[in-house]
């Protein structure tokens, strides 16, 4: 039986050229549509799978030149941490977010919101929404949570200061919206 490492340096495909087999990793993992990135994860191209050798060459290509659709079901920022840490796993750089789009839906939660803007401010995700056009009032009290949160980091402010600054606009939210309302509301 040939070993792992025998059978990658014999394998007719991985003996092409790296540039060579980068033109064939791209032809199999970018896709024209958008790659859905859900709280379960993403459903990767089989050549992902195949071997450790195509997985380390192909792997960026599909996560950093696909564009990446992250579903934030009710401001539940969990697919967002599952899709930092698969970037971390595949030693991806996550300073660049242009490959990823936030697809915000769902009621409103202000325990998730909460959630999402506790790790911007302790520097946990970067990957915040922004709204081209801002075209209702609730989408601007959001954003205007998110700059606030982005420019108190790094200030001497626990959470808990932060969270309880965040509870006017919490309010107004609720007036304009079902679901923002103070039963929901932990500053934990």
């Amino acid at each position: 039986m040939t070993t792992t490492c025998a059978a990658v340096s014999e394998s007719p495909l991985l003996r092409l050229s790296g540039e060579l087999r980068n033109v064939l990793w791209r032809l199999v993992v970018i896709q024209e549509d958008h790659v859905p990135y859900t709280n379960t994860g993403v459903e990767e191209p089989g050549l992902l799978l195949v071997c450790h050798a195509t997985r380390s060459e192909a792997a960026s290509i599909f996560y950093l030149e696909n564009k990446i659709l992250a579903h934030v079901p009710s401001y539940d920022p969990t697919s967002l941490v599952l899709l930092k840490q698969r970037f971390l796993a595949l030693d991806l750089t996550t300073a660049d977010h242009s490959c990823i789009e936030l697809s915000i839906g769902g009621a409103a939660d202000w325990s998730n919101l909460q959630k999402w803007l506790k790790l911007i401010f302790t520097n946990a995700l970067r990957r915040k929404p922004t709204y081209d056009s801002q075209t209702t009032v609730q989408e601007s009290i959001i954003v205007g949570m998110f700059r606030m949160v982005t420019a108190m980091r790094g200030q001497e402010m626990s959470w808990k200061l932060v969270a309880s600054l965040l509870e006017d606009q919490r309010r107004t939210l609720a007036l304009l919206r079902p679901g923002w309302e103070l039963k929901s509301a932990t500053h934990e």
